[in-house]
């Protein structure tokens, strides 16, 4: 039993001695333990006897989100951004010896986005997302430039863009819509308000809740607008700024967002475009082969704001060159619910000019969230006859969607041709690789 004991005994002091049974408590201390949203301000914490540090942890935070020089520990604004207001606690860890410290991120931080003026002279604060192919090199929104480099501004930096190609979505940091319920920013290019817009959508349902476009476009300025967000008040939303355009004019130059006021603040009302249907859907599409003209589709011209130039009908064809081979504009149908095989099925002609797959194509959307479910463009023709393609969209069941036809190029080879959507089956139809529709999100 003694020999037992001694051994348990010195076990027990070799395990003190690794931990630091005599200190095992770290101490720390901070000029300033408090993160500010406006201030962006990185967060500094010294271990008060100068003691090494190796890692710490707690609420998520990675090496990536922190830097550690000896004693001293600094967190990066990127992470900070990611954090609600309140409280925080954190541990920190040496070869022998842990304590646990806090920091605050300032009251007002749950009704504002991060870095809407990109005054950090990057994107922290927001993620870059691509829409097409899952290529990033043609990612639209990978830079913040100097406002000198753009337009003519008080602050430094602001959104800017690489190439009009490109397209993309950039998503903001999530915040409470509060005080007055205006958000205010400053919006420029996106003269194409169909395809390029700022979307207010809800943290938690994703469905989008607003869409404004810049209404009064000014070419090589920006605009200071207000958008009424007040029916929202004390949702938790993001803002994506969306790119879904290729042509010369899509694309969108954005500054100075500011997510909270106390009162109503100055700044043209922005106008709110967001897709609107009042149809009952069924499994099946109406007036999906055209035989009612364009009844049951919503026609808009990219270049006109009360006229529609671009869509008709020919028979049981559609057509978008109503106006010439050059007029280009977007066909939006009404509702349909998914059901039965998931797959549906219409017919594509033309279509093949310079960037088609970009800027002529045909897109089905979820409806209430308004998200691209598949994006095709008319790959297999030989530009001389109709092509049938098969959509497998069995993924998403009982959802209801909508489908978009889009004509944004000028030539005579991007005239889209369209007929027979079926958008029931209730067995799967035969059909091969050969015809069946690529999806261009992926």
């Amino acid at each position: 039993m003694k020999k037992f004991l001694s051994i348990a005994f010195g076990i027990c002091l070799a395990a003190c001695a690794f931990v630091g049974c005599e200190n095992k408590s770290l101490r720390f201390s901070s000029e300033n333990a408090v993160f500010d949203i406006d201030a962006l301000n990185e967060v500094y914490f010294t271990e008060k006897n100068g003691k090494t540090i190796d890692y710490i942890y707690g609420n998520n935070v990675t090496t990536a989100d922190y830097a550690i020089a000896g004693s001293s520990i600094v967190f990066k604004v990127q992470y900070l951004v990611t954090l609600d207001e309140g409280k925080y606690e954190f541990e920190a860890v040496s070869a022998k010896e842990s304590g646990k410290f806090e920091l605050t991120v300032a009251e007002g931080r749950n009704y504002k986005a991060a870095n809407g003026g990109f005054e950090t002279g990057d994107l922290t604060g927001w993620d870059a997302v691509t829409v097409f192919k899952g290529e990033t090199g043609m990612q639209a929104f990978t830079q913040v430039v100097g406002k000198e480099d753009a337009l003519t501004a008080d602050n430094k930096y602001m959104l800017g863009y690489d190439s009009s190609e490109k397209m993309g979505i950039l998503r903001s940091q999530s915040f409470v819509v509060g005080g007055s319920g205006y958000i205010t920013y400053e919006l420029g290019g996106a003269k194409n308000g169909l395809l390029c817009y700022i979307s207010v959508r809800d943290a938690e349902t994703d469905e989008e809740l607003a869409r404004f476009c810049n209404s009064v476009y000014k070419e090589g300025e920006t605009t200071a607008y207000r958008a009424d967000l007040r029916r929202f008040a004390g949702r938790k939303v993001f803002l994506e700024l969306c790119d879904y355009g290729a042509g010369a004019d899509d694309y969108i130059l954005f500054d100075e967002l500011k997510t909270f006021w106390e009162s109503e603040p100055a700044g043209e009302t922005a106008t709110d475009i967001l897709p609107q249907f009042s149809d009952l859907p069924t499994n099946q599409l109406y007036n999906g082969d055209f035989s009612q003209g364009l009844d049951g589709y919503t026609a808009f011209d990219f270049s006109a704001e009360n006229t529609q130039n671009v869509f008709l009908t020919d028979g049981n064809l559609l057509k978008s060159n109503f106006g010439g081979d050059g007029a280009a504009g977007l066909l939006r149908s009404s509702l349909f619910t998914l059901e039965g095989s998931g797959v549906i099925s219409m017919e594509l002609g033309a279509a093949q000019g310079e960037k088609y797959d970009k800027t002529t194509y045909v897109s089905v959307k979820e409806y209430k969230t308004n998200r691209e479910l598949f994006r095709f463009a008319n790959e297999k023709s030989n530009g001389n006859e109709m092509v049938k393609y098969y959509l497998d969209l069995s993924a998403y069941l009982q959802k209801t969607c909508y489908i978009e036809i889009v004509d944004n190029a000028g030539g005579a080879w991007d005239v889209i041709y369209v007929a027979d959507f079926i958008t029931y089956y209730a067995e799967r139809p035969v059909f091969d690789f050969s015809q069946a529709g690529r999806n261009l999100n992926y």
